[in-house]
């Protein structure tokens, strides 16, 4: 991808969403494509595939997982912060396992991290960009 300033493009000129803008969120800094900015609006996510790796467009988002075969969920340390809240629905017979990516800690009551059959709802809490609550219903 080429960097593209915002302020360089031409008065007039749509974005095509690759261009990069910085966003500070706290004390936390991260870089946006203006496609990311624009899908903050956009809710609700439906995902079909068996895996998943959670990215920082999914904080606010309800994801909706549609496939019949297991799905694994992963959660890397990094990517959100504090506060940022994720939630899931298994809108498919495939249950889906939430993952902990190296260095991250995701904690559950009882340790649980399978959600427990179709139309259930689990949620996430960050507490931080490495810790975070699972909850929900669960198995």
């Amino acid at each position: 991808m080429v960097d593209k300033a915002i302020p360089t493009i031409t008065a007039g000129t749509k974005p095509d969403g690759t261009e990069e803008v910085h966003v500070v969120q706290g004390v936390n800094s991260r870089r946006l494509t203006t496609q990311q900015i624009t899908d903050i609006g956009a809710s609700i996510i439906t995902d079909a595939t068996t895996a998943r790796i959670l990215a920082i467009g999914d904080a606010g988002r309800w994801i909706r997982f549609t496939n019949a075969g297991s799905i694994t969920c992963t959660i890397n340390t990094g990517i959100f912060s504090a506060n940022d809240e994720i939630m899931f629905e298994q809108v498919g017979t495939g249950a889906i396992t939430y993952t902990a990516g190296g260095g991250f800690t995701l904690r559950s009551n009882g340790g649980l991290i399978i959600s427990n059959g179709q139309n259930s709802v689990q949620g996430m809490k960050f507490i931080s960009g490495t810790d975070a609550i699972l909850f929900g219903n669960l198995v």
